[in-house]
This record gives C-alpha cells, structure tokens and sequence, in this order.
C-alpha cells in the first residue's frame, strides 16, 4: 500500500511539474508573440538552373524592389575575374559549365543605387567551391539590420523546450531497457541499437518507399517490434533455456551491439539524414529562438506514449 502510494505521489509531481513547463512556454510565447513585430517578406523570382557548375542569385532591396544594375565579380582561383549584371528583376547567372574549383564572388558596392545599403557590409565578399553541376546562390541582404543580440536570459525558454524534447525521447528509450531489467535483470547493451533499427526503417520507407512520415514512423514501430520478437524468440529465450548466467547474456548483447552498430554504419551511413515531409510546418517564437512545428508535435506524441504506457502498467494485468 505505501508503495503504490508512494508511486501515485511521484507521479502527480511529475504531472504537476509538466503542467507548470507548459504554462511557461505558452507564456512566453504569447510574450514574445506581442513583443515582435510582423517580418516583410518579398516575392522573389525563380532562380535558373544552367546546366553544369553555375552562379546565381536575385537582388531584391528592403522595400521588395528589384535592385537593376548592380555589378558581382566572380573570380576563379588563379584565374581571370568575369563580370555579370543584375537584370531587370535583379537576376544575375553566370553559367561555367565544367570550370570547377574555388572562386569568390564580389558585389561591387559603387554600382549600388544611393538608396540600397547592404545590411552587412562586411559580405561584399564571399568564398565559395563548384563542384560539377553543382548551382551556387548568391543573395545579399540588403536594408538596416533589425536583428538584435540575445541574451542568455533569453536562450533560456529555448533551451528549456530542448530539454523537453530530448528527455521525452530518451525516457521513451529507456521504458523498454527498464522493463528488461525489471523482469530478467539484464542490462541489454544493444538496447539503444534496436531503437535505431526503428528509426533506420522509418527512414528507408520515407525516403525509398515514398511513404507519407506518419505512416513510415508506424510500419518502423511495427516492423520494429517484430524484430525485438524475433530476437526473444531466436536468441534470447534460448539462451535462457541453457541457463547462461546473466554475465553471458550481458556479453552477447555487448556483441549484438557492436554487429548492428557496424551494419548500420555499412548500410545506411554515419552521417544525419533527413526525413522528406516533416510533418507540422511553420513554428513560433519563444525567447530568442523559433520553435519549429515538429517539435511540439514530438514533445506531444511522447507524452502520450509515456502516459499510455504508465497506464497499462498500472491498470492492465499484464502489467
């Protein structure tokens, strides 16, 4: 009895604790949202795409006007400098074909109209390498700079939402590991390999499927839970049979680990890719910083797993 009290107690505190992270980051987002102002933004018009390695970019001034007649430099390391111009709708391209390699481009500021000032004077110049087919954009911003310095006070509600988000997903990643231990006291070190089984699928059957990202995210979990099935069936429930000690099994998950950090690497890469339709666009202002759409959406999601999974563990018998 005092147990089960003791674990209601815990959890209206951490219920109570999530309602009061709320309140804050709905109050500073209504703060930020009065305190801001409206951002113009100008229709620009759709940059070309020459074939092979090329230069391009618009000129488009604070007052959403074409900027016409302004002189960029493009320089090729070791090379000859060759001159283009800003069109009528303040386009420039400037198309290289194969001449791949370094080059740095110089808006020239003389050509600039009286009344155009570039919001960073310090950009006039910038470097840059082609590659083959490669289509490089040049933009500069141009108006006075309204962007003003944040301070850590401000970093704090942005910080604040990171936290969040990346201790749902870790607390939803350590369920599994926790429920492990607690019924056969193994730390299983491939744990957080499997977790990423699921995600490298998800990303598979987004990317290479086409599958819209909510229906990737549940065929991963699906697929996913099969293949934990699949290990318990295969190899760990066989071991167990054989009454390997719990050090054994340590070791063999320590292995397990190691193979499927190494197929991973081989199959899918060691760098971050991204999903293709994220799901929730846009985002809003909090602090100093814009908190994406997806974001909440992951904070949200997260929760009610957590929850649900609270509650089948304490009202299900299974649990």
């Amino acid at each position: 009895m005092t147990t089960r009290w003791a674990a209601s107690r815990h959890l209206r505190v951490g219920l109570a604790m999530l309602v009061a992270l709320s309140g804050l980051s709905m109050w500073a987002t209504s703060a930020g949202a009065a305190e801001s102002a409206p951002t113009q933004r100008c229709e620009r018009p759709e940059l070309p795409r020459p074939e092979g390695a090329s230069v391009v970019g618009v000129l488009i001034s604070s007052k959403c006007e074409p900027v016409v007649g302004v002189d960029i430099e493009i320089t090729k390391e070791g090379g000859e400098a060759t001159t283009i111009t800003s069109d009528d709708e303040g386009l420039f391209v400037l198309e290289l074909g194969d001449e791949t390699g370094n080059y740095t481009a110089t808006l020239i500021e003389d050509t600039l109209p009286d009344d155009v000032v570039l919001t960073d004077p310090d950009a006039l110049t910038r470097t840059f390498r082609l590659t083959a087919n490669k289509r490089q954009i040049q933009n500069y911003p141009f108006g006075e700079s309204t962007r003003q310095a944040a301070t850590k006070l401000d970093e704090i509600p942005g910080k604040l939402v990171d936290g969040v988000q990346l201790g749902l997903i870790i607390a939803m990643c350590a369920i599994g590991l926790s429920l492990i231990y607690g019924t056969i006291q193994l730390t299983n070190f491939s744990h957080g390999e499997m977790v990423t089984f699921g995600a490298i699928v998800t990303w598979f059957l987004n990317q290479n499927a086409g599958l819209p990202l909510p229906l990737a995210g549940l065929l991963g979990v699906v697929i996913g839970a099969a293949s934990g099935a699949a290990l318990e069936l295969g190899l760990w429930r066989p071991l167990r049979r054989k009454k390997i000690s719990l050090f054994g099994l340590m070791t063999v998950s320590f292995g397990l680990s190691l193979l499927a950090l190494n197929v991973f690497q081989y199959v899918f890469g060691a760098r971050n890719k991204p999903y293709t339709g994220t799901v929730g666009g846009g985002g809003f202002e909090l602090g100093s910083r814009v908190i994406p759409a997806r974001t909440v959406i992951t904070i949200v999601i997260a929760i009610v797993v957590l929850g649900a999974v609270a509650m089948f563990l304490r009202t299900a018998r299974f649990g």
